[in-house]
C-alpha cells in the first residue's frame, strides 16, 4: 500500500517491536514479516510511502516476505484518515489490509477498514468482537464478524486512488470509502470534519444489541499483506473465490 505521512511513521512499529520480526503471523499466514528498511520493502519519496512485499523470489520457509506496522499507541475512540495511490490487486492468496486491533484477540475488538480475500471485488468492511454483540442484525462474534461488502478495493483503487475514514465514538463506528477524487476536501487535511461527509459507506451503531464502549477497546492500527492463512483454512473452501488451501500456496 502506498501513501501515509511519512512525519506519522515514527508512530508505528514493524512486527512486536522497532523493525523485529514477528516470530510468526497471527493469522498463520504463509509469509515471513521482515523489516522494511534493511529488505527494501519498504521506501518513502516526497510525501508518500510504499510498503511492499517480495515480488520476486520463490517464497520458502515461513513464507513470502512482507512488512507489517503496528502503531506504537493504542485507541480508545479516533478519527483514522488513510489516503491509498495504490494496493495489491484481486490475486489469489493475497489478503492486504488496513485495520486495528485490541489485546486478546477478539476480546477487546478488530475493526476491518480496508480489507480483502483473494479476487474479492469489494472492501469487506468488517467488525470482530467477543460473544454479545450484535450489529445491524448481524453476529459479530470471533473471525466471521459481522461486514458490510461496500467501497472500491484492490485493481479498482489502483486507477486512480482511494481514501477512507474511520470515525470511532462511544455512539458507535462510521466508515467512508471514496475514490481519491470523489472524497471530501478536508478528509485528508488537518482539520477534517466527518459531519460535512454525508452518509458512511458503512455504519455500526452502538446501543443495546452492542455497547461500543464495551466490545472495542485498546485498539492498534495494522498495516499489512499476508498470504492465505486463516482466510484460507485447509479444510474449508477458500472464501470468495472457492480455491482450496493447497491451491491459494500454490499461487
Amino acid at each position: 500500500m502506498e501513501n501515509a505521512h511519512p512525519g506519522h511513521l515514527d508512530q508505528f512499529m514493524c512486527g512486536e517491536g522497532p523493525c523485529r520480526n514477528l516470530d510468526a503471523d497471527p493469522t498463520e499466514g504463509y509469509v515471513d514479516y521482515v523489516d522494511g528498511q534493511s529488505s527494501g520493502l519498504f521506501s518513502q519519496s516526497g510525501g508518500s510511502v510504499q510498503l511492499s512485499v517480495d515480488s520476486t523470489s520463490v517464497a520458502s520457509g515461513r513464507g513470502r516476505k512482507s512488512v507489517r506496522l503496528t502503531s506504537k499507541a493504542s485507541y480508545n475512540h479516533a478519527l483514522i484518515v488513510i489516503d491509498i495511490a495504490h494496493m495489491p490487486a484481486n490475486i489469489c492468496g493475497v489478503w492486504p489490509a488496513f485495520w486495528t486491533t485490541g489485546p486478546n484477540w477478539p476480546s477487546s475488538g478488530e475493526i476491518d477498514i480496508v480489507e480483502g480475500v483473494n479476487t474479492q471485488s469489494t472492501n469487506k468492511i468488517t467488525l470482530h468482537s467477543d460473544p454479545g454483540c450484535s450489529m445491524n442484525g448481524k453476529d459479530c462474534q470471533g473471525s466471521q464478524g459481522c461486514s458490510v461488502d461496500s467501497g472500491i478495493y484492490g485493481a479498482s483503487i489502483n486507477s486512480g486512488g482511494a481514501v477512507y475514514a474511520l470515525e470511532w465514538t462511544s455512539d458507535g463506528m462510521s466508515v467512508w470509502g471514496w475514490s481519491s477524487g470523489d472524497a471530501p476536501s478536508d478528509a485528508s487535511g488537518s482539520n477534517p470534519d466527518p459531519s460535512s461527509w454525508g452518509n458512511p459507506t458503512a455504519s455500526f451503531p452502538s446501543g443495546s444489541s452492542c455497547d461500543v464502549d464495551t466490545f472495542f477497546k485498546d485498539q492498534q492500527i495494522v498495516f499489512d499483506t499476508t498470504f492465505c492463512g486463516w482466510c484460507c483454512p485447509s479444510t474449508k473452501a477458500v472464501p470468495y473465490s472457492g480455491l482450496t488451501m493447497y491451491r491459494c500456496l500454490g499461487w
